[in-house]
């Protein structure tokens, strides 16, 4: 579904990431863990085009991504749920959702809308309340949805956990989950090793730029020197 080959991120004499190698296959779950100051944004920001690498390659599908535009890469079936939330709080749920679907004029954005709701009940509760007077967890839930509403085949995950209470990060753990037995692949970039072992395949550990070990969720937590000293 998605490989990254020696994807390289420089800003300016600053190399963020070091030729990063990561597979992730169809209906996966994949994890990728480091500290602050890994890379992992840098590399959720090359995956949608935000910036460009200096070196390697994309392949998204078995298509290269190299000078495909940030807005076109949803419409391939990639989502980017950025973090930091990035949802319009004086909008409401519904409109939030409905800016999600933006890129697809022709499509049934209320059956859309009812898959996300079923998903995150809440949202339906809430469905004409201002974005930004939520809670922080269901802020987290409606940026999720609005990266489904495109219905991708992928979707990349930039620190979902960012700031929620154990219970609803729980609680997004089980989205997740839900989320690939309905056929979307998901690669989650979080610094909660806990909440990406518990859903994960498989993760890989980065630091500093580069992936410093991979492997199933069982072996990378068994490994708990190595998870202390990064995270």
């Amino acid at each position: 579904m998605l490989e990254i080959s020696g994807l390289t991120i420089r800003y300016g004499a600053f190399l963020a990431v070091g030729s990063l190698d990561i597979v992730i296959g169809k209906g996966d779950i994949v994890g990728l863990i480091g500290p602050n100051g890994a890379g992992k944004t840098s590399t959720v920001k090359a995956l949608g085009g935000l910036i460009k690498p200096a070196a390697g390659r994309i392949a998204f599908r078995g298509r290269d991504l190299a000078g495909v535009p940030a807005h076109e890469r949803i419409t391939l079936g990639l989502s980017i749920v950025p973090e930091g939330r990035g949802i319009f709080a004086r909008m409401s749920v519904e409109e939030n959702l409905l800016m999600g679907a933006y890129a697809f004029d022709g499509a049934d954005k209320a059956a859309r809308m009812r898959r996300v709701y079923d998903l995150f009940p809440i949202l339906a509760e809430r469905r004409w309340q201002a974005a930004g007077t939520m809670s922080g967890g269901q802020q987290q839930m409606l940026a999720v949805s609005m990266g489904l509403m495109a219905e991708p085949e992928m979707i990349v995950l930039d620190e979902p956990s960012l700031g929620l209470a154990p219970i609803v990060i729980e609680e997004i753990g089980k989205a997740l989950i839900r989320l690939r037995e309905a056929g979307v692949t998901v690669f989650l970039v979080e610094q909660n090793a806990t909440l990406t072992a518990d859903v994960s395949d498989r993760i890989y550990v980065m630091s500093n730029g580069t992936v410093l070990h991979h492997g199933t969720a069982e072996e990378i937590t068994r490994n708990e020197d190595m998870l202390g000293a990064l995270l």
